[in-house]
């Protein structure tokens, strides 16, 4: 049988680790985000700052970034469902608020590469309401599971 092509595989195992936040894997980070008047989302509101903390890194890795996992939680326009119709949570890098594509491969993401200096990294993002029409109202809760991505 003849065939029609090759597929050649490459990749890396390294044995760097670092505690996230302090806390051993799996670790937590919480975000509250305010509370904010559904007229307010317009069409973002409640931009608030949270960081993945990496300390102790050992191991040959110089850079790392944060993949974030595919889930229920995420929906076709790559942000996280809150329980509120018509409001996403959309996460953002920090260093320059542009937008991270959740659900999609790891290198489509946009999530910013942070160089490992001392045995430490500290990963800067945003999480924001994002409406996508008239906002309702409610308790938004949400998540998303994540993995760094040592380089």
């Amino acid at each position: 049988m003849a065939y029609d092509g090759t597929i050649n595989i490459t990749g890396n195992v390294v044995a760097t680790t670092c505690q996230i936040n302090g806390q051993a894997t799996p670790a937590t980070v919480a975000v509250a985000l305010p509370t904010v008047s559904a007229s307010a989302i317009a069409p973002t509101a409640g931009k608030t700052p949270f960081k993945i903390a990496l300390t102790g890194c050992t191991g040959g890795a110089t850079t790392v970034h944060t993949y974030f996992e595919p889930g229920s939680t995420i929906n076709a326009n790559g942000r996280l469902t809150s329980g509120v119709t018509n409001v996403d949570v959309e996460l953002l890098n920090g260093n320059d608020s542009t937008p991270i594509v959740l659900g999609v491969a790891d290198a489509s993401q946009n999530s910013h590469t942070t160089p490992i200096v001392a045995g430490a990294a500290t990963q800067n993002y945003f999480a924001q309401y994002r409406s996508g029409g008239s906002p309702g109202t409610g308790a938004v809760s949400t998540s998303v599971t994540f993995s760094i991505a040592y380089q």
